[in-house]
């Protein structure tokens, strides 16, 4: 982790919160993925201390969005309807350092078209 964000994670009633702060970010392509990756770790980390997955909380000091992808983002935010959330299952037989990708499983997943037929923007 670099000097330029900082990762919180407060326990609370039970549940394992966790706090992102980035001083500049990309709101298109580094929002996204950081999300996911730490709302795996949030989710990961209350796995194995026996807590539930609480918050996610992200702080956004400086969000940009590159000019040749401003019209790719207004497509998904005008056509695009948010879908129910999947579930996250977990082994539950490991511990935070013998993770493999075969131990989580999405049920419920239902991905949104973008872009081409090989999902990459049309820039």
């Amino acid at each position: 982790m670099d000097s330029r964000e900082d990762f919180l994670v407060p326990v609370l009633y039970s549940q394992w919160r966790a706090i992102l702060s980035n001083v500049s970010v990309d709101m298109a392509l580094g929002v996204p993925f950081n999300i996911a990756s730490y709302a795996l770790l949030t989710s990961m980390i209350a796995h194995v201390c026996d807590l539930i997955p609480g918050d996610f909380v992200r702080v956004i000091g400086d969000g940009y969005v590159h000019d040749n992808l401003i019209r790719v983002l207004q497509e998904q935010l005008i056509q695009q309807r948010p879908k129910a959330f999947p579930i996250l299952r977990i082994n539950p037989e490991k511990d935070i350092v013998s993770f493999v990708a075969s131990d989580f499983e999405l049920v419920g997943y239902n991905l949104h078209k973008i872009g081409d037929e090989n999902g990459c923007p049309e820039f």
